[in-house]
């Protein structure tokens, strides 16, 4: 990084520099056509239309054609203009320097070209000047801007903030906007934050403005493309693909959080929760990595423990990673609150991917495929479209926002509030959602009990002692929070040892029914398939007849028993 010491500076022959209201940057790089009449046209706009005292500074990053001599000739003919060399490249260091060294409240800078209408600089440092803002950023893609420029420039402006908003959740619209202003305090705030030396030091100067809190002001600006442009695209495009992931890991491990001394530290709760587009590109991402390391895990584990325990296994571990790395870069959530509801709440949500895998092995089983490549395509297509489930139920439910509770933590809404809206739905809307949920555990249990009746991992009767285990978890969840609308601590003496006993009283019925449906199908020889699905008619028989019972006892025992009246507000 550049310094201070590091520059060699042609002054001002005033003393404005140290009066001035706001520092204009002009960051150039052999620039020798154009430097000459863009400096003098601004510095004639300034003398004439802008209300502020002010003050240019032209900031030479290593040119080797004239630039630096024209610079030089310009500060000494026009009053208010320093110019300052640096011998290494960077619109970044250029700017950091000359920011660094400033005495002006407010700096700013614009490009050389002056593709920015310049009617825009009052609207973008007023609101800096009055201390209403942080930063301020002219925008060519808000409302009211007005942009001449080619389609292929347009596309890649335009797609450039997209992906920041998908990967940096940024609230700013345009990052790359040569027209842009700070507070000089918030500056030397930031900058030592700020790696980049380069085009993607806007970038990243926004983003860690938005990270800590502070206030950026966007101004619609009307904006003509210069022709003339020399950025490297494919260069340029690289460099920024390096920088968002730098950032990614920098937000994430706190690198990019300021210790103290800004007012946007006390004011974190109102950065922007993550938009579904951001959302969902995350949790692609995520996902993809996610669904790989499943691949590998079931690879290696399937020789040793067999189909069912390797893709049981393979699934608990990558779910638990899945639901942390969700949980604090997909939704934003951090610290300690909730964090057992989250992950006890990503457990349960297993269920899905657990039902559609073991349901996939018993089709394997059924069509005899043995081969471990067509096990793992086969269950890797199955994790994939258990996702998309396991998406909105972890958007809506697990990691709900304040979007319909009104809150900005990210956590769930307290108890009275959270019962009145369940407990306001009447009785047919509760009895479909307790359906559902029974639907969703019953489907987990089957799937888990054919895969060890089919794959002869088990006896029959030990296979719906452990297919009814496993189901437990989502049925507990899904009807404790979702049904009956219960939050806070569970009790194991009211509510989880109760309802394990209920269910394995269920068990008790359906092994019986299990037991004699596997005897006789043996018996009477069938083969895999119409064994397999002897039990599973016997187990919807069974849990069946008790599916009344226990939607009561739910109701008037275990999670209803102190709800508000059904006259409250409906979900």
């Amino acid at each position: 990084m550049s310094t201070v010491s590091e520059l060699l500076t042609v002054p001002d022959r005033s003393d404005r520099r140290r009066t001035a209201q706001i520092d204009i940057v002009i960051p150039v790089h052999n620039e020798e056509d154009g430097l000459d009449a863009s400096i003098r046209r601004l510095h004639d706009y300034l003398e004439a239309r802008f209300p502020l005292s002010w003050h240019i500074t032209i900031a030479d990053n290593a040119s080797v054609d004239h630039t630096w001599g024209i610079a030089c000739r310009l500060a000494n003919e026009l009053p208010g203009v320093e110019a300052v060399h640096l011998d290494q490249k960077g619109r970044g260091r250029s700017l950091r320097a000359a920011w660094s060294a400033s005495d002006s409240p407010v700096v700013a800078y614009m490009d050389v070209d002056l593709s920015t209408d310049l009617d825009a600089l009052l609207p973008l440092v007023a609101p800096l000047a009055s201390g209403h803002s942080d930063l301020a950023i002219g925008t060519r893609l808000a409302a009211g801007a007005r942009v001449v420029r080619g389609p292929k420039r347009e596309a890649i402006s335009r797609s450039y903030n997209f992906l920041l908003k998908a990967t940096l959740r940024s609230g700013f619209s345009d990052a790359q906007c040569g027209f842009k202003a700070i507070r000089t305090d918030v500056a030397r705030a930031l900058l030592p934050l700020v790696e980049d030396e380069g085009w993607f030091f806007d970038t990243e100067l926004l983003v860690l403005a938005e990270h800590n809190g502070l206030r950026i002001h966007e101004v619609p600006v009307d904006w003509v493309d210069d022709p003339d442009s020399r950025v490297n695209v494919v260069g340029t495009a690289k460099g920024d693909l390096q920088g968002i992931w730098r950032m990614l890991g920098s937000t994430a491990t706190g690198r990019a959080s300021l210790a103290s001394g800004l007012r946007g530290d006390a004011d974190r709760s109102a950065l922007p929760h993550p938009d579904l587009a951001s959302q969902l590109v995350r949790f692609a991402s995520i996902g993809a990595v996610s669904t790989v390391v499943f691949a590998l895990l079931y690879w290696l584990l399937v020789g040793i423990a067999g189909s069912v325990l390797a893709a049981v296994t393979a699934l608990g571990v990558c779910t638990v990673a899945n639901t942390a790395a969700n949980r604090r870069l997909t939704f934003a959530l951090r610290g300690r609150a909730g964090r057992a509801r989250h992950y006890t709440a990503g457990l349960a949500l297993a269920a899905l991917p657990l039902a559609l895998i073991l349901a996939t092995l018993v089709v394997l089983a059924a069509l005899g495929v043995t081969s471990v490549a067509a096990q793992v395509m086969a269950l890797t297509v199955a994790n994939l479209v258990a996702s998309t489930g396991r998406f909105v139920l972890l958007r809506r439910w697990v990691f709900r926002s304040n979007e319909r509770d009104g809150r900005s933590d990210g956590q769930p809404p307290s108890l009275p509030t959270r019962m009145l809206r369940v407990t306001g739905v009447d009785r047919v809307r509760q009895f479909a959602r307790y359906g559902a949920v029974s639907a969703i555990s019953t489907s987990v249990s089957l799937s888990v009990l054919g895969a060890l009746v089919a794959t002869a991992t088990l006896s029959a009767g030990w296979a719906n002692v452990v297919a009814t285990a496993v189901g437990t978890v989502p049925s507990f969840e899904l009807n404790r929070r979702w049904v009956w609308g219960r939050t806070g601590e569970r009790s194991f003496k009211r509510e989880v040892g109760p309802f394990v006993a209920l269910s394995f009283a269920g068990l008790g019925l359906s092994t019986v029914f299990v037991s004699l449906a596997g005897r006789w199908a043996m018996a009477a020889g069938f083969d895999a398939v119409s064994r397999t699905v002897a039990v599973e008619l016997a187990s919807i028989a069974a849990f069946g007849s008790l599916w009344i019972a226990q939607f009561l006892i739910l109701d008037r025992l275990l999670f209803g028993r102190r709800a508000p009246a059904l006259t409250l507000e409906a979900a």
